[in-house]
């Protein structure tokens, strides 16, 4: 017997990758996801002809809508109640939904964290702590940093049609819709890795300076919510300039360097805040020297 969970696969000119996804969530033990939707978002490749032939229902865009206009289209295609989302290059761990799908009840979203390998270290990425916890307010998950990736997540279908999905951030689109989320029910944010999170060239994500601006503006753009404080932006502002200032280090911009150091040592909470964030991250360390390498892929990358 199937789980009655919708799995909603973004893609575009991907069919090199598209496989492992498909097969990760169609692999899914002791029970696969009732169906798999890959969005094609217009590809110019096979990427629709291969998950087809693997098994997943394929839903064509004529014109490009980038990867939250594909997403909002397997929502409103999927027919479960519960969405799981998994990005086209990244790949479900094989107890993924047996794991949070026990744990969806009460919730609006359930997530998993990720595991990626960075080197020869496995890192983890989402939630830091050893058990789940449940957050309360959208303030939650844009500082220190988002507990929930998006490829983890399990959603209410109603909640997300009634949000209107996905909006077109360039970056954020997913933290922009589980702050949305958080504000109609609670989100359990898992300790355990649910998928794999593949690094590779072409990355939105890659582009860290960009990611930085646009959380930024993504919370700022809540500006006046209750959650939205200037002091909750003041810190969200100083993990940027912290992260701002370590690649600034790393280029040799010691003028872009000395700029966002100034700016951070300019008021003592902006100091505190990044003692919050030095903890997360050190319990996210403290996870990572536990854990195990990541299982092998379903398929070739």
């Amino acid at each position: 017997m199937s789980i009655p969970v919708s799995v909603v696969i973004p893609a575009y000119n991907r069919a090199d990758l598209i496989g492992r996804a498909v097969m990760s969530a169609l692999a899914q033990r002791p029970s696969p996801p009732a169906e798999v939707i890959v969005v094609d978002d217009s590809s110019s490749d096979d990427t629709g002809d291969v998950a087809r032939q693997l098994g997943a229902t394929v839903i064509r865009h004529q014109e490009n809508q980038g990867e939250a206009g594909a997403r909002n289209t397997g929502v409103r295609a999927a027919r479960c109640d519960w969405v799981g989302f998994l990005d086209s290059d990244d790949e479900w761990l094989p107890d993924h939904l047996a794991t949070i799908w026990p744990r969806r009840n009460g919730h609006a979203a359930v997530a998993a964290t990720a595991l990626y390998r960075l080197g020869h270290e496995v890192r983890f990425l989402g939630h830091p702590a050893r058990r789940p916890t449940v957050i309360h307010s959208p303030a939650d998950l844009v500082f220190p940093s988002n507990p929930v990736p998006v490829s983890g997540v399990v959603a209410r279908r109603d909640i997300l049609l009634e949000l209107d999905g996905f909006r077109p951030w360039k970056t954020g689109a997913d933290l922009d819709m589980w702050i949305r989320t958080a504000a109609r029910g609670t989100i359990l944010a898992c300790p355990e890795p649910g998928y794999i999170y593949h690094l590779h060239d072409g990355q939105v994500s890659g582009d860290a300076g960009l990611m930085r601006d646009n959380l930024l503006k993504l919370v700022e753009s809540y500006r006046g919510e209750p959650w939205c404080t200037s002091q909750l932006i003041e810190r969200v502002a100083s993990v940027n300039a912290w992260d701002a200032l370590q690649a600034a280090r790393r280029s040799r911009s010691i003028a872009s360097a000395r700029r966002e150091a100034g700016w951070l040592m300019a008021r003592p909470t902006r100091m505190a805040a990044l003692c919050e964030m030095w903890m997360w991250r050190y319990r996210l360390r403290r996870r990572t020297a536990r854990a195990a390498p990541p299982a092998p892929s379903t398929a070739a990358v």
